[in-house]
């Protein structure tokens, strides 16, 4: 059982055997039934994102992430939100994006930015030379794929506890039941 989120009024039961067998179908459905607010739409469009509806969950990413009318991100977007929305941008092959959004990180040594990077990287390294010349200067994407070995996404969501097990950021368990930082009321303020 996940006790209620501090700002999701989320309350719903998972398989805990595997962390990564969560029933993002069920957890979209219970966000949609919330107050619409940033961590509502955040979560809701994690979900879109773990069930491969990439396109969804972009647009409520542009909705709550870009400045109305614009493609600047938000000032006081925080750290968790902007993850997302690269990682969604990551899936759907706007490395550009996805990079320009990495770079207005406040901590840009998150575990999920570095994840992001890494398969950047190895994008970048898999193209023949004179497209990766090509796209060191001037940024010019290709139609090469992306592979990615990981769940796009920061989740769950900042502070939600989860009985007997915690699972920070990089995946690791602090065997008290919390996820780092569920003792802090604004996720805004979660250290990722």
């Amino acid at each position: 059982m996940i006790s209620p989120h501090p700002i999701l009024d989320l309350t719903c039961t998972l398989s805990l055997h595997d962390f990564s067998v969560v029933d993002y179908q069920h957890l979209l459905s219970v966000c949609e039934q919330q107050r619409r607010n940033r961590w509502v739409d955040n979560a809701r469009a994690v979900c879109l994102m773990r069930l491969e509806r990439i396109d969804e969950a972009l647009e409520i990413f542009r909705r709550i992430a870009l400045s109305p009318g614009t493609c600047v991100l938000r000032g006081d977007l925080p750290d968790e939100i902007k993850l997302n929305y690269a990682s969604a941008l990551l899936a759907k092959g706007q490395l550009i994006g996805a990079l320009d959004v990495l770079d207005e990180l406040g901590d840009p040594n998150q575990w999920m930015a570095i994840q992001i990077r890494c398969v950047l990287l190895d994008w970048e390294k898999s193209l023949p030379w004179w497209k990766r010349i090509l796209w060191r200067a001037g940024r010019l994407e290709f139609a090469t794929p992306v592979s990615v070995d990981f769940e796009l996404g920061v989740w769950p969501p900042a502070g939600v506890t989860i009985p007997g097990r915690s699972i920070d950021r990089a995946g690791t368990s602090d065997g008290v039941g919390r996820i780092a930082g569920d003792d802090i009321a604004d996720p805004a303020s979660v250290p990722l």
